[in-house]
């Protein structure tokens, strides 16, 4: 299991290396490379999603460190934030609601159903920060535990419409204001192609 606060400690070293990226020292660059490593590759973690927002031209940053004896990893590191960026152009290529028009509608007016794979933590809003014990035991749960509703522990949230969005389909955007560390692994196991994103969870409805 990936280390917690591993996208966060990330952030904080580009932040600090990015405007020196060239003079940066050799502890820095290898431990920047190491943490990139790590995040970039095996399990798919969806707040690398988030980094790869936020940082701009991640990959022509890691082509500014010029020591030759990390030439061939920082290729690979670079090979797989490709891949990465793919999957964040997939998820904002779709600004309006047009592909929920095959959601199916709660029979109960009380919820809404949301498909995992609209999920990511770059479309969705929550009200709370993810916390570790919790990120830790939903990694924990079965995928059936996960989706099944809990009136003790309900997902719960709101939608809401887009700019584009067609008034005759539901909102795009997808507020939560509890059940976020499961929704997110739910959409973890999705990225790591463990789980059909068109599958539906039950979500209640706020205001």
């Amino acid at each position: 299991m990936r280390d917690f606060y591993a996208v966060e400690r990330t952030l904080e070293l580009i932040k600090h290396v990015e405007k020196r990226i060239r003079e940066a020292s050799p502890k820095e660059v290898t431990q920047l490379l190491d943490l990139l490593e790590s995040l970039a590759k095996g399990d798919r973690e969806p707040r690398v999603l988030r980094l790869i927002a936020e940082v701009k031209d991640l990959r022509m940053l890691l082509s500014q460190i010029t020591f030759p004896h990390e030439q061939e990893r920082i290729a690979r590191i670079c090979n797989e934030i490709k891949t990465w960026e793919q999957l964040l152009h997939g998820i904002l290529a779709h600004p309006s609601n047009g592909t929920l028009k095959d959601l199916p509608q709660s029979k109960n007016p009380q919820f809404f159903l949301a498909f995992i794979k609209e999920l990511s933590p770059i479309t969705i809003q929550v009200k709370h920060q993810i916390n570790e014990l919790q990120w830790k035991d939903a990694h924990e749960r079965a995928t059936t535990e996960l989706m099944k509703y809990d009136p003790t522990d309900s997902i719960a949230g709101y939608r809401q419409f887009g700019e584009n969005d067609n008034p005759a389909f539901p909102g795009s955007r997808i507020v939560l204001t509890a059940g976020h560390h499961r929704v997110f692994e739910l959409y973890r196991r999705f990225l790591n192609k463990e789980i059909d994103g068109n599958r539906v969870i039950l979500i209640k409805k706020v205001d």
